[in-house]
């Protein structure tokens, strides 16, 4: 864990008071959807409230939150952000992605860095020579389906996993996890997150797939970066680039086999692997989930 110095801010607000986010931004929370937030410099920022459970729970309002990241999140979302207890963030990208494009972040704020891939993976899809682009945009199908499974299977994967889910064991104060764009990475950890909170499997694969409706804007830069690789190679096709700059069912399916192939269920890895015990989901539950009957008893 560290933070960042390059764009970190100073900002006393121990006399500021803990604030509704949907108060301020006038949005209320819906059932079984995550909540895109009208942010202009936090991209594909949303927030997990309205997932429900099949108990008659939901997620509780302003406490989970998932992003691309924050290097360019400007002062006034990030005091929003700050006034509704914001104190810890996972940045979940390599290093060296997080050295090109620092998040922007209050002192006071955790930050804890915690890769869940290997640099030697994401490089060979974002970064070097465009001959490798054009390589890693043709297979991009079958490597991320690798890379999903990856993330759960590998040692670095399941540390950042061990790491999340120690915090969101500690109590609920309001966290957010992010890579660059808020989909693979990100999408992931929010898989895990709302297994563990026993939230059905068909909101979980529809809130991962939201990604391709709230990231349009994201989508579309990729999709132009990807056109000039296309110019490079014509062999490339649409499919192609659709596999490189969207959230996949494919993708998550892959996951979804892998584990229950070997693990029968997400509960079970994550209790294999993870070393959550019946009682970690409990408290998970306890600290994270609030009965929908309780709001609406309050809204009377």
């Amino acid at each position: 864990m560290k933070n960042t110095t390059t764009n970190n801010m100073e900002l006393n607000d121990s006399k500021e008071e803990s604030t509704s986010l949907h108060q301020m931004l006038n949005t209320s929370p819906q059932e079984n959807v995550s909540i895109l937030l009208p942010f202009k410099t936090i991209h594909n920022l949303r927030d997990l409230s309205g997932l429900t459970t099949a108990n008659n729970k939901r997620i509780k309002n302003g406490k989970m939150f998932r992003s691309a990241n924050l290097h360019h999140a400007s002062t006034e979302e990030l005091m929003i952000l700050n006034r509704m207890g914001l104190k810890r963030i996972f940045d979940l990208r390599t290093e060296w992605e997080s050295d090109a494009q620092p998040d922007r972040l209050f002192k006071s704020w955790k930050l804890f860095m915690e890769p869940v891939l290997h640099e030697s993976i994401l490089s060979s899809f974002y970064g070097g020579q465009i001959s490798f682009a054009v390589h890693a945009i043709k297979d991009m199908n079958k490597a991320m389906q690798e890379a999903y499974i990856l993330m759960l299977s590998s040692e670095r994967g399941k540390k950042t996993w061990k790491k999340l889910f120690e915090e969101l064991l500690k109590d609920d104060t309001p966290i957010l996890w992010h890579c660059t764009e808020g989909k693979d990475r990100t999408g992931m950890a929010a898989a895990l997150i709302e297994h563990a909170l026993s939230i059905d499997e068909d909101q979980i694969l529809a809130d991962y797939l939201q990604t391709n409706i709230d990231a349009a804007g994201l989508i579309k830069s990729d999709e132009q970066a990807a056109d000039r690789i296309i110019l490079f190679d014509r062999r490339l096709l649409e499919e192609d680039v659709d596999d490189f700059v969207t959230a996949r069912k494919d993708y998550y399916e892959a996951a979804n086999q892998w584990i229950k192939e070997n693990y029968g269920s997400w509960k079970s890895y994550l209790k294999q692997e993870i070393g959550l015990s019946d009682s970690d989901f409990e408290r998970l539950e306890k600290n994270w989930l609030i009965d929908i009957n309780e709001i609406e008893q309050s809204e009377d």
